[in-house]
């Protein structure tokens, strides 16, 4: 009799939106395999929305608004997803700048 794979625990990856900073961290691993989830959490003193150029996510696409100082919703990667990297603005801006070039995303592989 066969073995079964071990599945991989679900994450739960909490984004921090920092003033100054960006979103900490900029490009976390998530596993669409084992429907990990992500949310964020606006820890700046104004709100901002989260807009991705494509929806890596179980939930309908939509525009993720973050008040300040609340953290979002869970949102669960689609287990169909690309092995992809799926970056997203955050506007206002947060980023100083200086800051580094390209968008923070959220890196899905398996």
């Amino acid at each position: 009799m066969a073995k079964k794979a071990k599945k991989k625990p679900r994450k739960n990856i909490t984004i921090e939106l920092q003033t100054g900073v960006g979103a900490v961290p900029e490009k976390p691993d998530a596993s669409k395999g084992s429907g990990d989830r992500v949310r964020w959490w606006n820890r700046s003193d104004r709100g901002h929305t989260i807009e991705f150029t494509i929806w890596p996510f179980v939930e309908a696409p939509q525009s993720i608004a973050v008040e300040a100082g609340a953290k979002s919703a869970w949102f669960t990667v689609y287990n169909q997803s690309l092995n992809t990297l799926y970056d997203y603005a955050i506007n206002p801006t947060i980023n100083p700048s200086s800051g580094p070039p390209g968008d923070p995303g959220v890196l899905v592989g398996d």
